[in-house]
């Protein structure tokens, strides 16, 4: 499944989430252990491997739209618990469901991202993203008129 080393990025609906080692989710116990604490109502995003903690960007996307990039080496590195915000959306909006951290991936260098939107789709390489650029924990920009309504995104080569 991976190599010790490996690493993955974490991260709850409610943007939080940080980045952990293959080797720190196994567990000899029986039953397993807690390895992301998530708030109530919170759910878990699809688990991404990180390539290169030092140079991979992480791109999160919430359900209305507003797209976040930074790098992964602001995403704190723990062997388990809650993380850091990483992308924000404003409390009263996630207490009352409206809104949530939907998608998260980890870009590397020459990696593009696509943006899928119905049947429609934008692919935007490293350079085109830079205007999403953000201080973790801030809440990030709005895709462009027609790509606010995101179904999914892919990383491709």
């Amino acid at each position: 499944m991976g190599r010790d080393d490996d690493q993955f990025l974490l991260a709850s609906t409610h943007g939080y989430g940080y980045v952990c080692k293959f080797a720190d989710m196994l567990t000899r116990s029986k039953n397993g252990k807690a390895q992301i604490t998530l708030a109530q109502g919170a759910g878990l995003l699809p688990i991404v491997a990180v390539r290169d903690y030092d140079n991979d960007q992480v791109v999160s996307i919430t359900s209305d739209g507003y797209i976040a990039v930074l790098e992964v080496r602001s995403v704190p590195q723990l062997a388990r618990g809650k993380g850091n915000k990483i992308q924000g959306v404003p409390p009263k909006r996630i207490k009352s469901g409206e809104e949530k951290v939907a998608f998260i991936a980890c870009l590397g260098d020459g990696q593009k991202l696509v943006v899928h939107c119905g049947g429609k789709y934008k692919s935007m390489n490293l350079r085109e993203l830079e205007e999403y650029r953000i201080e973790r924990g801030k809440r990030g920009r709005k895709l462009p008129r027609g790509y606010q309504n995101v179904t999914a995104i892919e990383v491709v080569d």
